[in-house]
């Protein structure tokens, strides 16, 4: 029996991704190729403000593709007061049931196992007009619950081949030389290049080098920070599986391989 789960204002772009790809068979890139042509379609539909056509044509792009599925859906909307004035707020809930529901209220008689609510609505940055990402990172209701049942009913890490930079000889292996992944690179007042380690230990003030795309000398790591929502601690070094963030413009793109400049990777 299909379990029932009520999804409040809905986040495609930051959930769909990773719920559609591990739906797909191994080496079936098919659900994968999906969830990138859902990202896509939703960012054509341009910046996302709360009130915006484009939130509009997202949650109506949404609303049909779920519905093929047998999906139901509605809105709920609310005025608030914000910095920038009032602005109505729409949450597009769904909930697997098929056949339409008439109104919220019918949808509140229905049992509920667990509800999943995310952000759709793009930031509204004076400074960047035509932003599209989603502030969903810090606010997110029910995330931890689905993350915790992904963990229970995929297999482990070791259980799976090794792929990428994984399968770099001495993968997981802190005594090895230094081997990490930049994943994203974060440009806004500064520049944060999250690495995640790899191989060995990476250490503040130690020299590393870009191993995927070759440089000619190496760089200084200034300085490693352990990240907590919005807010980081600093850290003297970090082993395999641990992810960082590396603070400065070092050149680093994302896909990039760090490493020690005597093993490049």
């Amino acid at each position: 029996m299909k379990v029932k789960i009520t999804v409040a204002a809905l986040c495609v772009v930051a959930i769909a991704a990773g719920i559609w790809f591990f739906w797909g068979n191994p080496g079936d890139d098919t659900h994968g190729k999906a969830a990138y042509a859902h990202t896509e379609a939703i960012l054509a539909c341009g910046p996302r403000p709360a009130g915006s056509e484009g939130l509009k044509k997202a949650q109506t792009y949404i609303s049909k593709e779920l519905a093929k599925h047998g999906w139901s859906t509605m809105s709920q909307s609310l005025e608030r007061d914000t910095p920038v004035g009032k602005l109505t707020f729409t949450n597009l809930i769904a909930r697997y049931q098929p056949g339409d529901l008439a109104s919220l209220d019918d949808l509140k008689k229905l049992p509920t196992k667990g509800i999943l609510g995310a952000h759709l609505d793009s930031k509204l940055i004076p400074e960047i007009p035509n932003f599209l990402g989603a502030d969903a990172a810090l606010y997110n209701r029910g995330v931890d619950w689905l993350l915790d049942a992904v963990v229970a009913f995929f297999p482990g890490v070791a259980d799976l081949p090794a792929r990428g930079v994984w399968s770099v000889k001495g993968a997981g292996n802190a005594s090895g030389a230094f081997c990490g992944f930049v994943f994203k690179v974060q440009h806004f007042n500064e520049v944060w290049n999250y690495v995640r380690v790899v191989r060995g230990r990476v250490v503040a003030g130690a020299e590393v080098i870009r191993g995927q795309r070759q440089q000619a000398t190496a760089v200084v790591v200034p300085e490693l920070w352990s990240m907590r929502a919005d807010h980081h601690d600093v850290v003297a070094s970090a082993g395999p599986g641990e992810i960082v963030v590396v603070p400065g413009d070092l050149g680093w793109r994302t896909g990039d391989t760090v490493c020690d400049p005597a093993e490049p990777v």
